[in-house]
């Protein structure tokens, strides 16, 4: 089974640094598979790399700056 881990990041105190924070409120409140963790990654910083371990998948939720135009929502495109 893979195991995935959705990381929330931010701060619900600096204006859209708190989208992570509120992602994470949403799904917390919804039943998960589970082989799917959810962590509200706060500002960890380097202590946000354990949160990494264990996981075949992990979803990133973050703000970015500049991100374009405030509530954008946008999806890196990764290659394995």
């Amino acid at each position: 089974m893979i195991r995935r881990h959705i990381l929330c990041f931010g701060n619900p105190l600096h204006g859209d640094d708190g989208f992570g924070a509120a992602v994470f409120a949403h799904l917390a409140a919804r039943p998960r598979p589970e082989n799917l963790l959810l962590f509200d990654a706060g500002t960890a910083g380097p202590a946000a790399l354990a949160l990494f371990e264990d996981c075949d998948e992990a979803i990133v939720v973050d703000a970015l700056a500049p991100a374009g135009t405030p509530g954008r929502i946008a999806q890196p495109c990764v290659d394995s």
